[in-house]
């Protein structure tokens, strides 16, 4: 359980123009890698919502005259149409998403792939700690694969998530996420 916090790019560590920006994490642990400043960066327009950039801070383990860290701030080739206008009762959409990050001079490559089906299946009132909200409810599946390469180490890892969100007029975020 947790509050997601919404911000504007410059509030961030990444130099992303003109985004909203998503802060996932302070640290991010994958098989023996450490990412810190894990950040989402979302283009909100009148046709979708969509994560088009991605940042991270990554250790090098190099020492001087290297950096000790490397921010990372790259965009998506595909980007990821988290929601597609409008949604309105019983719509349904489905869109691909990819993303790839590859460094040789510090051996390192990071990649995401997959895509997303949204179907807005329900309507009505939802009411939380934060207030009653008339809603509709969108369930998305998501699937994907990430690889994670650094050095001679390298991890790849499928899934599938199934989300459910209520969205509101009155947010520019979902009101409640499962």
């Amino acid at each position: 359980q947790g509050v997601s916090e919404y911000t504007t790019s410059a509030s961030s560590p990444y130099s992303v123009n003109n985004r909203i920006a998503e802060k996932l994490a302070d640290t991010i642990a994958l098989g023996g890698f450490e990412f810190y400043d894990v950040y989402n960066f979302y283009t909100l327009n009148g046709t979708s919502f969509s994560l088009d950039y991605r940042g991270v801070t990554a250790p090098t383990g190099l020492g001087f005259p290297f950096p000790a860290t490397l921010q990372i701030a790259q965009s998506y080739s595909d980007k990821d149409e988290v929601y597609q206008f409008p949604l309105d009762y019983q719509d349904r959409d489905s869109s691909t998403y990819d993303f790839v990050y590859s460094n040789s001079l510090v051996g390192a490559y990071y990649a995401s792939s997959g895509y997303r089906i949204n179907e807005v299946d329900a309507w009505g009132t939802l009411t939380t700690p934060y207030g009653t909200f008339n809603c509709i409810r969108v369930v998305t599946d998501i699937v994907g694969y990430d690889t994670v390469s650094f050095g001679n180490s390298s991890i790849g890892i499928n899934s599938h998530q199934r989300e459910y969100k209520w969205l509101t007029k009155q947010f520019e975020i979902p009101a409640l996420t499962l």
